[in-house]
């Protein structure tokens, strides 16, 4: 009787228990709908939206308190356990375990995620389709089963292999947004060029830089108050430059320290995307 009833308050305890074995029939039938689903790198939608808006990865920090992005790569389950890799508040590294067993929720997954301050609150991962878009939820529920709050996640890449592309994701999505691409740009002194910025952090044509990073981790406080890049950062020519960035220029400042804090300094690139080209007999795009 007392084992039994320590089974029972275990069960209770644990959301993922089951009151039933899983059988590994159950077991790979649920890896194969929810594998292709879940598969990749995924970042917190709220933060996308608020880059949107800013062009700010300092302004947009606060957006990624939590679990800033995931990746799942479901070939590396084992049994009906999967480990998926975490970036949290966009500072730590963490896990937490999936576990492919029958939920409530037909598409939802059972994890053992838990909140410090609300230890009782559990996470399933889930998923929403909507014509070729999938998008990942974190769904976290009360003891007794109420559904709490969701957060959204948006795919950033499918291929989840390879470790560490969670804690680098946030980064190349800013690459992406703000800053990579051709553009004319014009120095200081006039002298005109043709620069390139990869979205993985390549440059081409900035004099002697070959790389980028744009700063999206504002944890540390000290001289750390400015959106700003860093160049050829594992470098002993390693430079940071503040920058701003709209839809076709980004402007690149020299950055001076005073006190705890950054300073922008003078205007030393100005980089301009080429507008499109209109074919003969079309019209230009409208502003």
């Amino acid at each position: 009787m007392l084992a039994c009833q320590r089974g029972q308050q275990e069960a209770e305890r644990n959301p993922t228990s089951t009151a039933e074995s899983v059988t590994p029939a159950a077991v790979e039938a649920l890896a194969r709908e929810f594998g292709p689903m879940l598969r990749g790198v995924w970042v917190k939608e709220t933060y996308m939206a608020e880059i949107a808006r800013t062009r700010s990865p300092l302004q947009a920090a606060a957006a990624l308190r939590g679990i800033a992005a995931l990746r799942i790569d479901p070939a590396a389950r084992t049994g009906d356990s999967l480990r998926v890799a975490l970036n949290l508040n966009n500072h730590e590294a963490g896990n937490l375990t999936l576990y492919f067993r029958p939920t409530a929720n037909a598409i939802g997954l059972l994890t053992n995620h838990r909140d410090a301050e609300k230890p009782d609150d559990a996470f399933e991962l889930a998923y929403e389709k909507r014509l070729a878009d999938t998008t990942l939820l974190l769904n976290r529920y009360s003891k007794s089963g109420r559904q709490l709050a969701s957060e959204r996640y948006i795919r950033l890449q499918r291929n989840a292999t390879a470790a560490g592309t969670e804690a680098s994701a946030v980064q190349r999505f800013v690459h992406k947004q703000l800053l990579a691409g051709a553009y004319a740009a014009t120095d200081s002194a006039g002298r005109r060029s043709q620069v390139r910025l990869g979205a993985d952090g390549s440059v081409r044509g900035l004099g002697r830089y070959r790389s980028y990073q744009a700063a999206t981790d504002f944890a540390e406080t000290y001289a750390n108050n400015l959106d700003y890049v860093l160049l050829d950062g594992s470098t002993p020519r390693r430079r940071r430059l503040a920058y701003t960035s709209t839809p076709d220029t980004v402007r690149l400042y020299a950055l001076r320290l005073q006190g705890p804090e950054l300073q922008r300094g003078r205007l030393l690139y100005t980089l301009v995307r080429p507008r499109p080209t209109v074919a003969a007999g079309q019209k230009a795009p409208l502003p």
